[in-house]
């Protein structure tokens, strides 16, 4: 569903970024860094929280940027104190790093 609907809307930033989740569930890599790339050069359309989470994935997953993944989560739980998501990917992200 996902990936038909960035058919037929190239710049849908939101499908790209369930689309990477879905590929990332199905352990296929290639096609996730691929989708989690064009989700991140769309991110400006995306509400803060999910552009933050497409950063951070971006960060990590893609480029290998791990402190730059924990930068963007940090000011995330900055501005929203009461959301989980940047706490859980902060714990994912501070695990890689063997913290």
């Amino acid at each position: 569903m996902f990936r038909r609907a960035t058919e037929l809307d190239a710049k849908f930033a939101f499908a790209w970024n369930a689309l990477s989740y879905a590929d990332h569930n199905l352990d296929e890599k290639m096609r996730e860094a691929h989708d989690l790339g064009r989700a991140f050069a769309l991110r400006e359309q995306l509400p803060d929280n999910e552009k933050a989470s497409v950063e951070a994935r971006y960060y990590q997953d893609v480029t290998g940027e791990i402190y730059k993944a924990v930068e963007v989560l940090q000011t995330w739980k900055k501005l929203q104190p009461n959301e989980f998501s940047p706490l859980n990917l902060l714990g994912v992200t501070y695990e890689d790093l063997g913290l």
